[in-house]
C-alpha cells in the first residue's frame, strides 16, 4: 500500500508517525506504510499505560484513606462517616462498622 493524501488526512496519527520515522531515519528515506503500521500498537501501549497511571494515581490515595477510616471506625466502634458511607452507595452513616 502506498501513501496517499487520503490516508494521511483520514489517519492523522499514522501521518504523524510517518513524519517521526522520517526524522529518525536517514535523510530523504522513504517510510513504508507497513513500517508505520508496526509502530501503532506501541503508541497504543504508551497511551494506555499513561491513562492507567493517571487513574491509579487518583484511586490509590482514596483507597488508602478509606481503609484507614474503616480501620479506625472498627477499632473504636464508631459509625462510618457519611461521606464514606455515601461513596460506598450504602446507608451506613448511623450504623457501626461491625
Amino acid at each position: 500500500m502506498d501513501w496517499s493524501s487520503k490516508l494521511r488526512q483520514d489517519h492523522r496519527l499514522v501521518a504523524a508517525l510517518e513524519k517521526l520515522l522520517q526524522q529518525m531515519g536517514p535523510a530523504g528515506a522513504r517510510v513504508p506504510v507497513t513500517n508505520v503500521a508496526k509502530v501503532v500498537p506501541f503508541v497504543g501501549v504508551l497511551v494506555g499505560a499513561g491513562m492507567n497511571s493517571a487513574v491509579l494515581g487518583g484511586v490509590a490515595p482514596e483507597a488508602q484513606r478509606y481503609g484507614q477510616t474503616r480501620f479506625l471506625c472498627e477499632k473504636y466502634g464508631l459509625p462510618l462517616p457519611v461521606a464514606r458511607a455515601t461513596a460506598r452507595r450504602t446507608t451506613l452513616s448511623q450504623t457501626p462498622c461491625r
